[in-house]
């Protein structure tokens, strides 16, 4: 059904069912007002409305391709209006007409129920006879219903009437009207419908001419029988006068046809004469485009056979292969080679190649997808050789039905891109193992190249993600503008920089030193297209020279500091030993003799010269720290695990949890990196949390030219104002009832780490732990 008859198609059926409905109601509650619209008028019999219901149905189910309902309505809408037509014309009685409410419906109304009922039973049959059949039938329903209108607008009482529509009610022949044009609309295409719903010549002059024509002789005819009956005119002259319009009107629409077929031959006949003067000039075109084609042609065929692509095609149905003379060169076989969908697959070369295109063929096939592939066959001849196959499939109601498309002869082309990426494998993994930095920039200073050196630089591992972007996307902008500066200077002089000296910060005190070279890339025509650089880390030569220059200074000061700790710590621990003998000699000569108060403040000066014991002590270790010593091999692990066996009963007593990874060996001082690890180990377990126990893990990774170590604790953490204080010699941050010590432990570790050319800091999160970084530089 066309989409824009669908709304009348579906008003009507929902008009049918409610007019139904309303009768039956009617019937039922005796209204007469639904039953007969005017007094002296037929009316719609209960069983009428009860098979309109049913006809309403019908039409729904015919819309919505409800097949089952709508043959199992249509068949009982047929059983009953059939038997209701031959009770009208036999004296069989079965007793319809007294179900529910008595009343037989007339034979025009059954016969009308009949062949609608038949015409929706094949509505929709496969073949176009039948569909036709159910047409033609629909359109007997709608003359019937007509001329039951008509009688009743003419005022034509029963007797003179149709016999087989007499007693036809109006709202009866109204639905049937309405009902039969709409159903046929589902095929407009076909029938009298056809006629009128066209867009050909002899349609559009049928849709003007049939509602005009029908219109005036409709007028006339009721005109003249009201003459009649009003007596003014004789039987025998209205039905001449009616005779003579008839003959008038057909007449000028014949004229009007004439006329208008006149017009039509004349413009046909200027058509004819354009057309031929069209014929000409195309056949004048066609002469000239066909040479330009073959021309064209001749240029393909050159080109392709330039080229080696051929061409071919697979019929699916029939099962037949067509070559070209081409595609059979590339396979080397005969020219009369008959090749099939299985051999040319088989010339794919076994293994990866074949299940390739195999599965591309069978996906082309099965879903309508185009391909595009490059693989290798193996030819009549035994020779190996790249091809590029690309295949196309015709559809036919979804259905691929053929392929077609090219095969070309790429051997020479992707051995050389085979062999050029070999190359390019051989290349990078050359410059990946060169210990030196190498990368190339286009002219907006991108990286287009880069080797691993230059990746852990950066400290990253894929080079897509530095591929495309500037030193401003990856580096600090100073260093970045600098770097930008160079690019521009070498590519816009071409003139090369060879090892300039140059520095990079890269963000967390990591500056680089490097001697740069930067060399620009020409093309064939001289022209720069971009630059290679090559950069050599000298950052430590760098800090090498940097420590040298200050050594001696340092080394005069360290010494001199050294001394005069010693001597201060010396010279201080006399006295207080003093003090602390004499006290000891007082508690023993006079101690029965001391009040409580006196002991209780003896005791304090006893307590606070070993503090001052402790502090000297410590104080002359840190002194010792500063004299020079050989390097000497340090294995990590050992040195952890010495200190974590002196400090089993603390680890024990606060149930701690000391985790390690696995630690490298470096160049050190053997009794301070222990030293170092002890004083940090033991602060993570002092300083715990009061609501958890203590958990102290040690980590390291690679850092430069060193490594850098972590030991992270869970403790009470450090309040972020204090952080810069905590390796301040004496500073304590909690008192000593709470948390015992000298506040020197972490001096001497920032001294350990500073021996080791190194630096320590910390990180911290108040009531979550602490995590103290280190670094040392001098490894194996």
């Amino acid at each position: 059904m066309i989409y824009q008859f669908s709304l009348i198609y579906r008003s009507v059926s929902y008009l049918t069912i409610l007019t139904a409905l309303v009768v039956m109601y009617g019937w039922l509650r005796g209204i007469e007002l639904v039953q007969i619209i005017v007094q002296s008028w037929p009316s719609m019999k209960f069983n009428t409305a009860l098979c309109f219901f049913l006809l309403g149905g019908v039409l729904l189910c015919t819309y919505y391709r409800n097949k089952l309902f709508k043959i199992l309505l249509g068949g009982v809408l047929l059983f009953v209006a059939s038997i209701s037509f031959i009770e009208n014309l036999t004296d069989l009685e079965v007793g319809l007409d007294v179900l529910l409410v008595p009343g037989l419906m007339s034979a025009g109304t059954a016969l009308c129920f009949a062949l609608m009922g038949l015409a929706h039973l094949v509505i929709y049959a496969d073949s176009v006879e039948w569909r036709k059949m159910s047409q033609y039938l629909l359109h007997c329903v709608t003359v019937i219903s007509f001329f039951a209108m008509i009688g009743f607008v003419y005022g034509i009482s029963g007797e003179g009437k149709l016999m087989f529509i007499s007693s036809m009610a109006i709202h009866t022949s109204a639905l049937f009207f309405l009902s039969s044009i709409a159903s046929s609309l589902i095929h407009p295409s076909l029938g009298f419908t056809a006629l009128l719903i066209g867009k050909k010549p002899g349609n559009l002059l049928a849709k003007r001419m049939f509602p005009l024509m029908g219109s005036l002789i409709l007028v006339l005819g009721y005109l003249v029988i009201k003459y009649w009956e009003t007596g003014e005119i004789s039987p025998e002259t209205g039905l001449t006068l009616f005779g003579m319009s008839i003959l008038i009107i057909a007449l000028t629409f014949i004229s009007m046809i004439a006329m208008e077929l006149n017009r039509t031959d004349i413009k046909r006949s200027e058509a004819v004469r354009a057309l031929r003067d069209s014929n000409a000039n195309l056949e004048k075109t066609v002469a000239e485009r066909t040479a330009l084609l073959k021309d064209k042609m001749e240029l393909l065929n050159a080109t392709t056979s330039a080229a080696r692509i051929g061409t071919w095609e697979v019929d699916l149905e029939a099962g037949k292969v067509t070559w070209s003379e081409m595609t059979r060169e590339i396979h080397e076989v005969p020219i009369d080679f008959e090749p099939d969908l299985t051999t040319g697959i088989n010339f794919f070369k076994e293994g990866a190649h074949r299940s390739r295109i195999e599965a591309t063929v069978q996906e082309c096939i099965a879903t309508g997808k185009p391909y595009d592939v490059e693989l290798m066959i193996v030819t009549a001849t035994g020779e190996d050789r790249w091809i590029r196959a690309i295949g196309t499939p015709i559809l036919r109601d979804d259905k691929v039905i053929r392929l077609r498309g090219t095969f070309q002869d790429i051997d020479v082309r992707k051995r050389a891109e085979i062999k050029i990426s070999e190359e390019s494998i051989f290349l990078q993994t050359l410059i990946d193992n060169i210990p030196i930095n190498i990368y190339t920039k286009d002219l907006l200073s991108r990286k287009t190249m880069i080797n691993r050196s230059e990746l852990e630089l950066m400290g990253l591992e894929d080079s897509s993600t530095v591929i495309g972007k500037t030193d401003h996307e990856l580096f600090p902008k100073e260093s970045a503008d600098i770097s930008r500066k160079e690019d521009v200077e070498v590519m816009k002089t071409g003139i090369p920089i060879l090892s300039r000296e140059t520095s990079m910060d890269l963000g967390e005190n990591n500056k680089h030193w490097f001697l740069t070279s930067k060399i620009p890339i020409k093309n064939s025509e001289g022209n720069v297209t971009g630059l290679l650089g090559v950069s050599v880390d000298i950052t430590e030569r760098k800090e090498n020279e940097e420590k040298l220059k200050n050594y001696a200074i340092l080394e005069s000061k360290s010494a001199e500091m050294e001394q005069f700790a010693y001597v201060a710590s010396h010279d201080l621990r006399e006295p207080v030993l003093t003090i602390k003998n004499y006290l000891n000699i007082l508690f023993e000569d006079y101690g029965e003799k001391l009040g409580e108060g006196s002991k209780r403040y003896s005791n304090t000066i006893l307590n606070a010269l070993n503090r001052m014991e402790l502090l000297i002590g410590g104080l002359l270790d840190y002194a010792r720290l500063s004299r020079q010593k050989d390097l000497e091999q340090v294995d990590l692990n050992e040195a952890v695990k010495n200190v974590l066996e002196s400090l089993d009963s603390l680890i024990v007593n606060s149930q701690a949890t000391i985790k390690v990874s696995k630690l490298p060996k470096i160049k050190g001082y053997p009794t301070e990196i222990e030293l170092l690890f002890q004083n940090l180990i033991t602060n993570g377990i002092k300083f715990h949390h009061p609501d958890r126990l203590p958990v102290v893990e040690i980590e390291r990774k690679k850092y430069g030219n060193g490594w850098i170590f972590s030991v992270r604790d869970n403790g009470i953490g450090i309040e972020p104002e204090y952080i810069e204080e905590v390796f301040v010699m004496f500073k304590r941050l909690h008192s000593r009832r709470l948390y015992e010590g000298t506040g020197i432990g972490l001096s001497h570790c920032r001294k350990i780490v500073e021996l080791h050319n190194g630096k320590i800091w910390v990180e911290s999160e108040p009531g979550i732990g602490s995590v103290f970084y280190f670094t040392i530089d001098i490894n194996e």
